[in-house]
């Protein structure tokens, strides 16, 4: 099959002169753009990745290609097929040479979402690998569209009915990717097999390379699909079929649903995001015997939520890459829990929960984990999970190995289960102990001792804890800065001067450059510089557990420090989180008695960064086997559930410290996978830098408003002036929150506006350059 030069020719001469060409770009390009903007809330959405895109391009092609192809279905009525007849090339010559020409312009066509991609820069630091991938399995994909559309066109008897009847087989394709389909399908008696072969369609082809994965077999079905397509085309009644390229495509087809092919993949993510860690791998090759994994998921239900399937697809890819990688240790079973009902009484004895949807119906997506007789199950599988599931997979594994989790001791008030306890439930084992119990040691297996609330400790109790970590054991401490401190005081704070970190007591650290936007009732939103929202810019990524910490939020807290003279020459002390520049002390005194409207304009003189978190490490004994770590947090609020909830970051990093001091420092880099989103950064800090700035005017406003309020009740005689200045102030404080948003507004607008204008305007002037160009040399060859 060669292309012929003449015919190649021919055929893109044409194309360059249609000015459907332009018209084709433009409308491709701008509804690209559209629906990445606008349907899939590019900015809403706050991730620096072309993920919408390549949801809406499939459907974009499926409308656009056949367009392309229309022309060839006017052939006949215009003579150009006669034309062509008499002229000695094949049929798979013609069809072969056009179709490369129009694949030629689809590519250009992608090409042209650069501007996109340059946005993303521009607002972010996007992973640039799924960009890249996703731009070139959008042109595979249109390869086997465009060669269904040229054949169905070819084939009409009209440009309309080449037309639609293009599109719909083009729709048709795509849609048999899709789970609803699937699932129509699945209800089909003798269909339950066809969910299982989503990967054997165009889509499914297709979403390896969105996120990142060039894989083999996606590239050998498109290609196949392609040839065996443009072979069965290219023969007619009086030709004979083209048997080497419709056997060539059969070929590859067949190649490519190998099922161990296709795990032959290159990963282009920056993280590594889709291919299993070391850890995982010294782990699984580590076991006494293989680890057997049961999949239990309805595939017959066509109402699961979509991420719930995306979240069990990459579970599988994940599981089957393990299998891959570690030869005779994994073991893979899928079992569809619609397929009887035996398989849904296994899937529930084996401890999977019952999942329910808004229809009434349920669905099953769970995982289980065998290791020689022991079995731990993961009873659901979540889409909010999908970005630890590594993670949590091999936590499964070691539970399935009959591992017991950490033990950890909370000595604590309160001994009810906290949040952060009943999220951890299933990697660490938890006992809490009363903070008024004597306790005459600290537990053998403990993995380390939890103080959450500063609490003044009975006299064995805190010797307890002074002789475990002397011993080489872990102590995590929360300060609470509202705590007077006495000097008889038998709080954690004050077993923590032994080695070097003082925490000071009735001061508060404050930072206004850190300072978290709080709602003050009427008064609108203030900036809070007590409730600081920290970056990675303050914290210290040297330290192993400190992956993922993106954004940690720290109310009331109180400062760590240490100096040379206080901290024993055998210790080290590490900061975790610390201040900008801008952190203060506040007096106790002055913090209690400021309201929050004046928080910040009554704050002393910056006094440099302040430490809030730091961890000390070394032997405190010389005759200890083992290095005692000692970490204590300035605040005791930080892990509550109003705090988990404003930086979900506050229990990543909790976690990772967990399993850092218990010795499992192999899972704190599988958390920390995938774990820092790529967000639209240049938005996140504009939008809080015109929130801080509203804030401010926001509260000046509010300030004057409940001036004139008070001076309306306790001054009637003014009641006209003041009941003006009050509605002028308040039309004041709307205005400001109306610029607010147009602000942010304007600016995706006007990116908006730049990516529909920016690649039509470059064709235009292209165009108008190449006829200027050809009327200059037909006026010269006269």
């Amino acid at each position: 099959m060669r292309i012929n030069k003449a015919l190649f020719t021919y055929h893109a001469i044409q194309l360059r002169q249609s000015p459907a060409t332009g018209v084709f770009l433009t409308c491709g390009w701008a509804a690209g753009v559209l629906l990445t903007f606008v349907v899939g809330q590019l900015f809403a959405a706050n991730r620096a990745e072309l993920t919408s895109l390549f949801t809406y391009l499939p459907w974009v092609m499926a409308v656009l290609i056949p367009t392309l192809a229309m022309p060839a279905a006017t052939e006949a009525r215009r003579g150009i097929t006669e034309r062509l007849a008499t002229l000695p090339f094949t049929p798979l010559q013609r069809m072969f040479s056009r179709f490369i020409v129009l694949w030629a312009l689809l590519g250009i066509w992608v090409l042209g979402f650069w501007p996109l991609v340059a946005t993303l820069y521009y607002l972010g630091s996007p992973d640039t690998g799924p960009m890249l991938t996703g731009l070139f399995g959008t042109w595979l994909l249109a390869a086997p569209l465009l060669a269904l559309s040229l054949i169905i066109c070819l084939r009409a008897k009209s440009g309309v009915g080449g037309l639609l009847g293009a599109m719909a087989a083009c729709a048709g394709l795509l849609a048999l990717g899709t789970t609803t389909v699937g699932g129509w399908f699945a209800a089909v008696p003798g269909f339950g097999w066809l969910p299982s072969t989503a990967q054997a369609t165009l889509l499914g082809a297709y979403q390896p390379f969105t996120v990142g994965l060039l894989n083999v077999s996606a590239i050998f079905f498109l290609t196949g699909a392609t040839l065996f397509i443009i072979g069965l085309g290219s023969s007619s009644r009086r030709t004979r079929p083209q048997l080497p390229v419709t056997i060539s495509g059969a070929v590859l087809l067949l190649i490519a649903l190998i099922p161990s092919l296709s795990w032959w993949q290159i990963d282009t993510t920056a993280d590594a995001l889709h291919t299993p860690s070391p850890q995982s791998l010294e782990i699984l090759r580590n076991l006494p015997s293989p680890v057997t994994y049961t999949l239990h998921v309805s595939q017959n239900n066509p109402d699961v939520p979509p991420s719930v399937l995306a979240a069990v697809s990459n579970m599988k890819t994940l599981l089957l890459h393990l299998r891959t990688m570690a030869p005779g240790k994994v073991q893979v079973k899928l079992s569809n829990a619609d397929s009887s009902i035996a398989a849904a009484v296994i899937a529930l004895q084996a401890g999977a929960t019952e999942q329910p949807l808004p229809t009434g119906t349920t669905y099953f997506a769970a995982l289980t984990a065998q290791v020689a007789e022991n079995i731990a199950t993961m009873p659901v599988i979540t889409a909010e999970r999908q970005p630890v599931q590594e993670y949590d997979l091999l936590t499964l594994t070691l539970k399935a190995q009959n591992q017991t989790p950490p033990h950890i001791t909370v000595i604590a008030e309160d001994t009810a289960p906290t949040a952060w306890q009943n999220a951890l439930g299933n990697s660490f084992t938890f006992s809490t102990v009363s903070a008024q119990q004597n306790l005459s040691e600290i537990p053998t297996n403990t993995a380390m001792v939890i103080l959450p609330d500063n609490a003044v400790l009975p006299a064995d109790t805190y010797q307890a804890v002074q002789t475990y970590l002397g011993g080489g054991g872990n102590l995590v401490v929360f300060a609470n800065p509202l705590q007077p401190a006495a000097e008889d005081d038998t709080r954690p704070t004050k077993l923590l001067q032994n080695l070097g970190i003082i925490v000071p007591s009735n001061t508060i650290v404050a930072d206004p450059s850190l300072a978290t936007l709080a709602q003050q009732g009427n008064s609108g939103n203030t900036a809070y510089p007590y409730w600081l929202t920290l970056t990675q810019a303050n914290v210290n990524l040297q330290l192993p557990f400190t992956l993922g910490a993106s954004r940690v939020f720290m109310p009331q807290t109180a400062g760590v420090t240490t100096s040379p003279t206080q901290l024993p020459p055998h210790l080290t002390f590490s900061p975790i989180l610390t201040t900008s520049a801008q952190g203060r002390v506040v007096g106790l005194e002055a913090y209690r008695t400021t309201p929050p409207s004046l928080a910040t304009a009554s704050l002393p003189a910056a006094a440099g960064p302040q430490v809030i978190a730091a961890m000390v490490s070394g032997a405190l004994d010389p005759s200890a086997t083992s290095t005692a770590n000692a970490v204590v947090f300035g605040s005791t609020e930080w892990l509550t559930d109003a705090s988990i909830a404003q930086a979900p970051a506050n229990l990543t990093l909790f976690t990772n410290l967990l399993h850092y001091l218990s010795g499992q420092g192999a899972l704190t880099s599988l958390r920390a996978k995938g774990a820092t989103p790529r967000t639209l950064t240049k938005i996140e800090s504009m939008a809080n830098t015109i929130a801080r700035q509203t804030a401010q005017t926001e509260q000046k406003i509010a300030t004057r408003l409940n001036e004139v309020t008070l001076t309306l009740n306790n001054n009637p005689d003014n009641l006209a002036s003041a009941q003006e200045e009050e509605f002028t102030l308040r039309q004041q404080l709307r205005e400001v929150r109306q610029q607010t948003r147009h602000r942010l507004q304007s600016l995706e607008n006007g990116l908006l506006l730049l990516n529909l204008a920016l690649m039509p305007t470059l064709t235009g002037v292209l165009f108008f350059l190449q006829r200027r160009r050809q009327r200059k040399q037909a006026m010269s060859s006269q």
